[in-house]
């Protein structure tokens, strides 16, 4: 799988993210739910991911939370149904 389909299987499970900033991820994340470190920056990797993991489990929760609702309002089928007939009815006018 692609980095970026694992990333968007990942948020919609609710789970809150730390991913290297590589090609199409920091499109995908948002600080509200995600931590973005350097590539290759492997401090920086376990800083982040020591760091996600310090929080309660409350703010875990939440930070999973706005993770499922990001993934499920910008990449689930209903969303790309929607912008497709969009376009449909733009050609149609």
């Amino acid at each position: 799988k692609s980095r970026t389909g694992v990333t968007k299987e990942a948020m919609a499970g609710s789970v809150p993210g730390v991913a290297t900033a590589t090609v199409g991820i920091p499109e995908m994340l948002d600080p509200s739910y995600s931590r973005m470190v350097a590539p290759d920056d492997v401090p920086a990797l376990v800083d982040a991911l020591c760091a996600e993991l310090a929080l309660s489990p409350a703010l875990r929760a939440e930070r999973g939370a706005h993770a499922r609702s990001a993934a499920l309002s910008r990449f689930s089928l209903s969303h790309w149904v929607s912008v497709l007939r969009g376009h449909l009815a733009s050609l149609s006018s």
